[in-house]
């Protein structure tokens, strides 16, 4: 997320008690611009997956660093440089992961209406848009691992007393400042059941 996005999602967030944010741009699309009834859009961070992709570089790293630096470890040099190939491989798999999954944070942007959570998701030609009525909200789950907790982000979980056809449950994950993300939907769910 660039930092116009940031400082306009803590802008949005500084305003908890629930006004309009009619008009305002929030990450410089034209959609946004003149949406009625938005309150709050982010998207969320990568930092979270960004700490998972550099620990795994460098716990890769070292291990065929230790490997290669010790020839007859495997019981022998041929046995080791099979090992390093195996776990040269396994670390590339784990990295090219972490980077699509970078990547694909990208693709996804978190809405809040007046009327619903909205989680979008688009790449290439393909969108997907997975929406939640307000009105339909019966509790919340606010989530932090110790990485998303040093880093102010965490899991809003959204619960919904679903029947069979039901949603039942919408998340939005590693949003920056997620408590008052959490704050700001019960603040206007509550005040449209009153």
């Amino acid at each position: 997320m660039t930092d116009a996005n940031q400082r306009t999602t803590a802008e949005q967030l500084a305003d908890t008690d629930g006004k309009r944010t009619d008009g305002d741009p929030t990450n410089g699309s034209h959609a946004d611009q003149g949406a009625s009834g938005v309150l709050f859009v982010t998207n969320p961070s990568a930092k979270p997956t960004a700490v998972k992709l550099g620990l795994t570089a460098l716990v890769g790293l070292a291990v065929v660093g230790y490997l290669l630096s010790r020839p007859d470890l495997l019981g022998g040099p041929e046995a080791t440089q099979i090992g390093v190939y195996v776990v040269a491989f396994v670390f590339v798999v784990a990295v090219a992961r972490l980077l699509v999954r970078v990547y694909l944070l990208t693709r996804f942007r978190y809405v809040v209406t007046e009327d619903a959570l909205r989680r979008e998701y688009s790449l290439l030609y393909s969108s997907k848009s997975r929406e939640l009525p307000l009105e339909k909200v019966r509790g919340y789950e606010r989530t932090q691992s110790r990485v998303q907790t040093a880093l102010n982000v965490g899991t809003v979980g959204f619960l919904t007393a679903a029947d069979a056809r039901g949603i039942g449950f919408l998340a939005f994950e590693n949003v920056p400042e997620s408590e008052r993300v959490q704050a700001l939907i019960r603040r206007h769910v509550e005040r449209e059941q009153y």
